[in-house]
């Protein structure tokens, strides 16, 4: 009997070693998969602090992040999934997509390569001048070789001291595919003429694809909603368009590091984003004076454009800029901004905006010069500018018939709200 209980007690130990010792590696493999992922976290992103982790819940539709180690696309495809076709998003899509838990990896969590970067660096080149505005250019198709590809993510890197503002395009053909930089600025600059090849940005049709100012951090799409571009499309390139305001903190800073990380996916995305542009063509802002720059388009589409996001840009004398789609007489404001803040894409005010063919698009500049000359609408950091953005998205099928004109510019000086409508936003 005792012999019995002996062996009885032994089998148990035996199983419950076996048991613990089971549980124990487990817990062992689960922690140090946690360690490494945190280990690549910190790899790409740097340790993070807890109070970082809080800064302003990304509340605006971008997140401050440090410049990542890139990861180039290894050529694994990856597979498809379907997404919902819900027609409305959430503000906190705005926020962080919710398939972007890392958002700079090509890899997702899974090992699937959904997601692969496009860097669009500067070379190392210096500027003779002030008010320089140089271009450079990848071509897709080196990235992936597909019809069709989304950017779904941009990540600036850049600083406002050197960069007055980045613009990315859309291209079928750049202005160069021989050159690694040109001056796509042209007369803008006063005339001056540099070291480098002048030609516009894009040869033919362009598209703006993001913009960036006044150190904004990075940007994310809502879920569902890609910018398509590709083989099949009139995006074949994506060409980086900065203007370098000055010279000095240019060539001390180093032009290379000026660049833009556009996140991809060959997710096909039912949403397809756009940005339309209202811009002023001319005017001017007497010295010592207020003034009011007003822009007014009907539009004129074959799609319903849904915005989500908009973005407000002037120079140092812009106070306020307002976006309105009026429809029958009644204002919707899209958004509103002090153009002094960073120059970000913002949530819109009414996510239930539609704008459709024949609806009026309105904006206005509030203008304030203190100076003792009057300053003049150009392309120079001490002329002035007056533009309103805002980021749409449109059904992926409806976009193959879309011959949508994606800018007014009917900004010019004898251009007044009072013009077009009989009652203006007692607001503004």
């Amino acid at each position: 009997m005792t012999h019995n209980r002996s062996l009885a007690c032994l089998v148990v130990c035996i199983v419950l070693i076996a048991f613990c010792e089971g549980h124990i590696d487990t817990d062992l493999d689960e922690f140090e998969t946690l360690q490494n992922f945190e280990n690549d976290l910190d790899y790409l992103f740097g340790p993070i602090e807890a109070s970082d982790g809080e800064r302003d819940e990304q509340e605006y539709g971008f997140d401050f992040i440090e410049e990542p180690d890139l990861i180039e696309y290894d050529g694994d495809k990856g597979n498809a999934d379907s997404f919902d076709l819900d027609e409305d998003y959430d503000d906190d899509d705005l926020k962080v997509r919710s398939d972007s838990t890392d958002t700079v990896s090509s890899k997702s969590q899974s090992g699937s390569s959904n997601r692969f970067n496009i860097n669009i660096r500067m070379p190392a080149v210096n500027i003779s001048h002030d008010d320089t505005y140089l271009c450079t250019t990848v071509k897709l198709s080196k990235y992936d070789a597909r019809d069709t590809i989304y950017l779904i993510e941009y990540i600036p890197h850049a600083i406002q001291s050197v960069a007055h503002h980045m613009l990315l395009y859309g291209c079928k053909e750049p202005g160069s595919t021989t050159l690694s930089v040109w001056d796509c600025g042209g007369a803008m600059h006063g005339g001056k003429k540099g070291s480098f090849v002048q030609a516009p940005t894009c040869t033919g049709k362009e598209t703006i694809l993001w913009a960036w100012a006044k150190d904004a951090p990075a940007f994310y799409l809502p879920k569902d909603v890609g910018f398509q571009v590709g083989a099949l499309t009139d995006v074949k390139y994506l060409t980086l368009q900065v203007h370098f305001k000055s010279m000095a903190a240019a060539d001390t800073y180093g032009i290379h590091k000026i660049s833009v990380t556009a996140v991809a996916t060959i997710q096909p995305q039912p949403k397809v984003a756009g940005i339309y542009v209202l811009a002023s063509s001319d005017g001017s802002i007497p010295k010592h004076s207020k003034k009011d720059l007003d822009i007014v388009c009907k539009y004129h589409g074959n799609v319903v454009m849904h915005p989500f996001a908009f973005r407000t840009h002037a120079h140092a004398l812009g106070k306020m800029i307002y976006g309105y789609v009026v429809k029958n007489g009644v204002w919707t404001l899209i958004g509103e901004k002090n153009p002094q803040k960073p120059e970000a894409f913002y949530p819109v005010t009414d996510k239930n905006i539609r704008i459709r063919n024949g609806d009026w698009l309105a904006a206005r500049c509030v203008m304030e010069s203190k100076r003792n000359r009057t300053t003049y609408i150009g392309a120079k950091h001490t002329d002035e500018m007056c533009n309103f953005y805002f980021m749409y998205w449109t059904f992926r099928s409806a976009v193959h018939k879309s011959g949508n004109k994606n800018s007014c510019d009917n900004g010019y000086s004898w251009v007044h709200w009072s013009n077009y409508f009989n009652h203006v936003p007692l607001t503004v």
